[in-house]
């Protein structure tokens, strides 16, 4: 079943750190057979009270995959700098 990895950012404290880190999470996402289906675009609220400073949305094969990226060597470093460069709050989901 394909799984997700949403991610919202609610604040960008560093909009270098993150654009450095977007480039080398694309080739990490990739090399752990994951793909972006949505990666900072413009953002338009239409109801609620959340104000995303940035969303992305990857799509995997599995939710298992995903926990194998999360616990690889190559992306413990992208998660300390995801942490300082982003106030985020990230989810594995499971699709239909």
């Amino acid at each position: 079943m394909a799984a997700y990895i949403v991610v919202i950012d609610s604040e960008v404290t560093d909009q270098e750190d993150i654009e450095g880190l977007s480039d080398r999470l694309v080739e990490v996402i990739e090399a752990h057979g994951g793909k972006y289906l949505v990666r900072g675009g413009a953002i338009e609220p239409r109801g609620g009270e959340m104000a995303p400073a940035r969303i992305a949305i990857s799509e995997f094969e599995s939710s298992d995959q995903i926990r194998g990226m999360f616990d690889s060597a190559d992306f413990s470093e992208l998660r300390e700098l995801r942490r300082k460069s982003a106030a985020s709050n990230v989810f594995i989901v499971e699709g239909v």
